[in-house]
């Protein structure tokens, strides 16, 4: 395949990329997490139902994943540099709804327009896009200290460059419509999809109900079992210092790694059921247990 006609081009740059080289961790968080964006904004671009060319949009999740695999198709030397294409296994999803080549467009002109002033959201940049960006901005403190991406389509070529710069105004999107609201860090649990609630466990406190927006489901769902910080419209209960109930309208993931062990989500503390421990013990002062469980019995044939 000729590279330089190909769809996409990724090109690294940084001290960890040196002579050709890269670590294999490295080029594959940095691959699935643009695979990632690419999805999110499948998704965002569906649900405003706008920017779909020609006929009706694909069913559920994974059609839209389909559409938007990237496939990996050259290796450029000299520098890491790598040659993508979209998967060309369902002509329907790409000729009709042509959802890929729209997701990618929409990311690489977006992540341009982060870097210009004065900073605004880029079109079907939705919270999730943007925790995306920002999850990718974490390999850049790695050595990474750029991402290039060069889409060429209809013989049209549109550049943008990732770097810390860009990271930090994605970050700074994402926190400005928390100002004001009640923030909660914990870890989040009991996820239901059916009522769209979950529970959020701080560290030694009660947990606390919540209830979101099907917007932000999909995000929830990766979050599961992860420490995260929640940003919503509380209601509070007099002289408490947590809400009763929050409704989120922001969330992010404090910690890349999913929390297993039970003992940092559960103590006596913010178990209810371990809370009741010992509950209501004043009633039995000065009553001994065998004479309580012969008197029950008295009359029993």
């Amino acid at each position: 395949m000729d590279t330089k006609k190909t769809l996409l081009n990724i090109h690294l740059t940084g001290s960890k990329v040196r002579e050709n080289k890269i670590s294999l961790p490295d080029f594959i968080q940095i691959m699935s997490k643009t695979q990632k964006a690419i999805q999110r904004l499948a998704i965002s671009i569906l649900g405003k139902g706008k920017d779909i060319k020609r006929g009706r949009p694909p069913k559920d999740i994974k059609s839209i994943d389909k559409a938007c695999t990237l496939e990996l198709v050259g290796y450029r030397p000299g520098s890491v540099q790598v040659d993508l294409e979209l998967t060309r296994g369902e002509p329907e999803l790409f000729e009709e709804y042509q959802i890929g080549q729209q997701s990618l467009e929409h990311l690489i002109q977006g992540i341009d327009s982060l870097g210009k002033e004065p900073l605004g959201t880029p079109l079907y940049f939705d919270q999730g896009v943007l925790l995306t960006l920002e999850d990718l901005g974490r390999n850049l403190s790695s050595g990474i200290d750029t991402i290039d991406y060069n889409l060429q389509e209809d013989g049209k070529v549109t550049k943008a460059s990732f770097n810390p710069v860009i990271r930090d105004r994605a970050v700074k999107l994402l926190q400005e419509p928390t100002k004001g609201m009640t923030n909660i860090q914990g870890i989040l649990l009991e996820l239901n999809l059916e009522r769209q609630t979950c529970l959020i466990f701080p560290t030694k406190r009660e947990p606390v109900k919540c209830s979101y927006e099907e917007e932000i489901e999909n995000i929830l769902i990766e979050a599961l079992r992860h420490r995260v910080q929640v940003s919503g419209e509380g209601k509070f209960l007099q002289n408490k210092t947590l809400p009763e109930n929050l409704k989120i309208k922001h969330i992010q993931l404090l910690e890349q790694e999913e929390i297993i062990e039970e003992k940092e989500m559960f103590t006596s503390e913010n178990d209810p059921i371990l809370m009741l421990s010992g509950l209501g013990k004043e009633i039995w002062k000065d009553i001994d247990p065998d004479e309580y469980v012969r008197k029950l019995r008295e009359g029993w044939k």
